[in-house]
């Protein structure tokens, strides 16, 4: 059966409404002019009342399609506005489709060596956007880390240090190949000079070994222990040795008290 849908439905009811117009029209003027009997003339108006829907159809039509223009119009040009203020930015976001585009990540970081960290409206540098994003690989970290990229402190305080985002975001993975690429990324920001006992001040000062034990924030708890019973998974020993190798302190405690291995265990003892 063919379904009507959309922009069907008022286009089918305006042609049916101004096929039954015009032909009630045709009627009724026909009788007036040869008839000139009063049921012709409520005919006609009967007539005009049929033809107004379309009518009316066209003008709402015609609006809308002129607010579509004024709005894609009003885009174009803030979106241009922001290019001009923003470049970096802009191509990062757009041209670099953020940080996906390796060959367009290139072009940029020769073309703007000293604008690398300029700051878009919102605060967030590109290197901001390709670590919270989750946009982040091997190769697109060593572009713009060895171009100089650096966090904003505003990013960093509210989203976490590099290497933490990195580990935390990935840390309940357990494919293989996803594991590998985690470890690659790891290794080059560890090889760009990354902190591996740096404290997280918005994660309770937990560090990335914290991280890759499967830390989480004490408001969380119950839901990582439902988590852990439905879909359980145990942290990455590859990850967490890579750390413990380039100097990760297992002893530290954060804010809750607990270390690295106090996470590993209450996760692995969350699946019982």
């Amino acid at each position: 059966m063919l379904e009507i849908s959309g922009i069907m439905w008022p286009a089918v009811l305006c042609g049916f409404c101004g096929l039954i117009g015009v032909v009630l029209l045709t009627f009724g003027i026909i009788g007036v002019v040869f008839r000139k009997e009063n049921f012709f003339k409520v005919i006609t108006g009967i007539s005009i009342v049929f033809l107004l829907v379309p009518v009316s159809c066209g003008i709402l039509f015609s609006w809308s399609f002129y607010q579509d223009l004024r709005g894609g119009y009003a885009w174009e040009q803030e979106d241009t506005d922001y290019a001009k203020k923003y470049p970096v930015s802009w191509r990062f976001e757009n041209e670099c489709e953020y940080g996906g585009n390796v060959e367009k990540l290139k072009e940029l970081v020769k073309e703007y060596p000293d604008d690398i960290n300029e700051k878009n409206e919102q605060g967030y540098t590109i290197l901001d956007q390709l670590i919270t994003g989750e946009s982040y690989n091997q190769e697109n970290l060593e572009i713009l880390l060895d171009a100089g990229a650096k966090r904003s402190e505003m990013s960093l305080d509210t989203d976490g240090g590099s290497l933490f985002c990195v580990i935390l975001y990935q840390s309940w993975v357990d494919d293989p190949e996803e594991i590998e690429k985690q470890y690659q990324c790891i290794q080059v920001l560890l090889d760009h000079g990354e902190d591996v006992n740096q404290k997280e001040k918005a994660y309770q000062n937990a560090t990335p070994l914290m991280a890759a034990n499967g830390y989480f924030d004490q408001e969380d708890e119950s839901y990582v222990r439902e988590d852990q019973k439905a879909d359980p998974w145990t942290p990455s020993k590859k990850i967490i040795q890579c750390l413990l190798d380039a100097g990760a302190d297992p002893k530290i405690k954060d804010d809750a008290g607990r270390t690295a291995q106090d996470y590993y265990d209450l996760n692995i003892k969350f699946q019982k």
